[in-house]
């Protein structure tokens, strides 16, 4: 429990942090987007701090954090108490977790590149604002995953989770076997309104001709039921 709440204030403290950093990074502030301008540059006196090293010293805390944010919850689930293949099932989902920190590790690679040795930024940004995209998205949705059982359950409800090929091949035996008894259960509906429908009228004879009944039965016979 102690690991837990150090982890959710070392989040918010970095959070915090390095937002503040951003705003005191130049002075004057605007120089942070301006300095890209080679003419206000040149006018204009403005200091501003050593920006790969902020980027860097960031994207390795945050390395650091996505793997110790997918480890703990990887170690409260394993003790509890569930069988083993919903453990087995949750340890998938960390383990698809670390592809986050991973992949962070492999930004660091091209910030470090970025910040020292490529000459041409805007070929090497390209890569590092898509693996933040990648990081970010796999996040949320090792995040989402453990919510995909209630899904499942709700609009697939004789579909296991985590279950084999066993368990598959019994769900489609019994849709076959509730499809045939559906099937036998509408005809035997049919043929009940069919024999219904002969002594409604073999008792009302009177009131139709001698060919009368048989043309109406074979009326509604033909009638969808």
């Amino acid at each position: 429990m102690l690991t837990t709440w150090i982890s959710i204030f070392s989040v918010v403290g970095y959070s915090v942090a390095f937002l503040a950093v951003i705003f005191g990074s130049c002075r004057p502030l605007h120089a942070y987007w301006d300095q890209i301008n080679p003419v206000w540059a040149a006018s204009h006196t403005w200091k501003c701090y050593n920006e790969a090293v902020h980027i860097i010293v960031a994207t390795g805390v945050a390395l650091v954090q996505d793997a110790v944010v997918t480890t703990l919850p990887a170690i409260l689930c394993w003790n509890l108490r569930i069988s083993f293949r919903e453990k087995i099932a949750l340890g998938s989902i960390f383990v698809a977790g670390y592809l986050t920190p991973v992949i962070a590790g492999i930004r660091l690679y091209f910030i470090v590149r970025l910040y020292y040795v490529s000459y041409d930024a805007s070929w090497t940004s390209w890569y590092c604002w898509m693996l933040a995209m990648m990081e970010l998205l796999i996040a949320i949705t090792c995040s989402s995953l453990p919510a995909a059982r209630v899904f499942f359950n709700q609009y697939k409800p004789h579909v296991d989770f985590v279950g084999t090929a066993r368990g598959i091949k019994s769900v489609f035996s019994r849709s076959t076997s509730r499809k045939s008894i559906s099937a036998e259960r509408s005809r035997r509906v049919s043929s009940s309104t069919v024999k219904l429908t002969e002594q409604t009228y073999s008792k009302n004879s009177n009131t139709f001709t001698d060919d009368g009944p048989e043309i109406e039965l074979d009326r509604m016979q033909k009638m969808p039921v």
